[in-house]
């Protein structure tokens, strides 16, 4: 059991794929923009935001493939395969997005290669004029950490992570992320209050942000075997109380076992788990590591009564 803050769903930023066409970019570059907010968790290591660079990877025109064969797919990152271009191919860019260059085969399908897969691209006609400076401060405005990001990791249409040392007393207090935005380059921001808790440069919007977390403590663990069992259920009890309004997670792991231990033997009995595929009831949130979309079978016990009225 531990806190998950990635599965979060507080913050603006959300959904990799979901460019809300709601939102905007900040007008033109140059300048310094603020976002503060209440930290739910401890051991905040950074930020995510989204940034532009006005077309600042390539200008349309012809791409080469370099000497090595390239996936082509159909969304950045982690879209469906759509071809294997050879090496040396030729194909139209039309424009970039995570740092993955969008292209037009001659047959008029389009998708998505990595930039550095290219050995030649048109040029850009402007760059980011200098790196992006990012700053943590508290409450009291103290600056208690320091990044800045280099021209050549600065994409467009992207979304780009900042690490910094952990804060390890992190949850329940107030910080701001202060941004030094050089020209060349924007960030992305809700046109309204997405974020209750915080607020870019003190006005009514929100950048489209979301803090970044080192790994968290493990709050609690078990093991299987030893818990109690009623029907095909198993009960973990007392565990230990977690803050209110945070996420949390349950991981089944396979244990360590000894060579001459009973479960190390092929037939011993394998762990079912019940799960609800095809559909994701609990939380909407999907469970990893399934072979289709579903959730653990979960029950939450509460110590005491829980006040739904807010919901």
């Amino acid at each position: 059991l531990r806190y998950d803050p990635d599965r979060d769903p507080r913050f603006p930023e959300r959904d990799f794929h979901a460019w809300d066409p709601a939102d905007s970019w900040l007008p033109g570059g140059g300048l310094t923009t603020t976002q503060s907010f209440v930290s739910p968790y401890d051991r905040l290591a950074g930020v995510t935001v989204r940034v532009a660079t006005f077309g600042g990877d390539l200008a349309p025109g012809l791409a080469l493939v370099g000497d090595r064969p390239v996936d082509m797919l159909a969304l950045p990152v982690d879209g469906n395969l759509l071809v294997t271009l050879p090496a040396g191919a030729t194909a139209e860019a039309l424009g970039s997005a995570e740092g993955w260059a969008r292209v037009r085969l001659d047959d008029g399908r389009e998708g998505f290669v990595p930039l550095d897969s290219l050995a030649s691209v048109t040029p850009p006609a402007s760059r980011p004029a200098g790196p992006l400076n990012v700053a943590l401060l508290d409450a009291d405005g103290v600056v208690l950490r320091e990044a800045s990001v280099p021209i050549v990791e600065l994409h467009d249409n992207s979304h780009l992570t900042i690490r910094f040392d952990p804060v390890e007393d992190a949850a329940g207090r107030a910080f701001v992320y202060r941004f030094d935005v050089p020209s060349g380059v924007t960030l992305r921001v809700s046109d309204t209050d997405t974020y209750p808790d915080g607020a870019r440069d003190g006005t009514a919007n929100d950048l489209v942000f979301r803090p970044v977390y080192a790994e968290q403590p493990l709050l609690a663990d078990a093991q299987v075997d030893a818990l109690p069992r009623s029907g095909d259920w198993v009960a973990w009890r007392n565990t230990p109380a977690v803050r209110s309004g945070t996420t949390v997670a349950v991981s089944l792991v396979p244990a360590e076992v000894p060579s001459h231990s009973l479960l190390a033997r092929p037939d011993a009995p394998e762990l079912l788990v019940g799960t609800t595929p095809g559909r994701v009831p609990y939380g909407g949130w999907p469970a990893d590591g399934l072979a289709e979309p579903g959730s653990l079978g979960v029950q939450t016990r509460y110590a005491r009564n829980v006040d739904l009225g807010g919901i």
